[in-house]
């Protein structure tokens, strides 16, 4: 039974692969006609009819390649939206149960008490965010001023430098206007 099976296994491997031997190309790749000259308007090895088709089929299996992909990510994103729905709705409705069975006036005072501190919170929460954002500005603003002071004392400084430099220069004119006077 075993001898059997290999036998015949042998036999379709051998035949297999001898059937591809057999109608396998030869090493000229040429087609039909060229070697009798009959290439006209043509570049590389094959036709422009071929070339063509041979494009179109692989421009084919590209898009039928996106295609696929594209389908399949836009069911795996509508799956997890389904599931992301199905968990919403199951905790909505634990929810809903839990209400539902706590009925009572208490724990609605309870959660009304909780709705009251939530909200007073957020609100504290949003006056601390605005004074710190109004603490911000008032800093970026004397930073400002700070630098623009700065600014103009590194200016007045250039300023009173210049003019004595100026002084200096007019003195130093003066006196060898005088030198030149009195050598006269």
């Amino acid at each position: 039974n075993i001898l059997k099976w290999l036998c015949v296994s042998s036999l379709v491997l051998g035949l297999s692969l001898g059937g591809s031997l057999a109608f396998a190309e030869s090493g000229d790749s040429n087609p039909e006609g060229w070697s009798k000259g009959e290439k006209k308007g043509w570049e590389g090895n094959m036709s422009p009819g071929l070339e063509k088709k041979e494009t179109e089929k692989g421009e084919g299996r590209m898009h039928k390649a996106e295609r696929e992909v594209k389908d399949e990510t836009e069911k795996v994103a509508q799956k997890a939206e389904d599931e992301m729905r199905k968990a919403k709705n199951e905790a909505k409705r634990e929810a809903e149960k839990l209400e539902r069975k706590s009925g009572n006036e208490q724990s609605k005072g309870d959660g009304e008490a909780k709705r009251q501190k939530l909200k007073a919170e957020r609100e504290a929460e949003k006056q601390k965010v605005e004074a710190e954002r109004v603490a911000e500005k008032q800093q970026r603003e004397a930073e400002k001023e700070s630098k623009k002071k700065e600014r103009e004392a590194e200016k007045a400084k250039r300023d009173a430098e210049r003019e004595a430099k100026k002084a200096n220069r007019e003195a130093e004119k003066r006196i060898e206007q005088a030198e030149k006077s009195a050598v006269q």
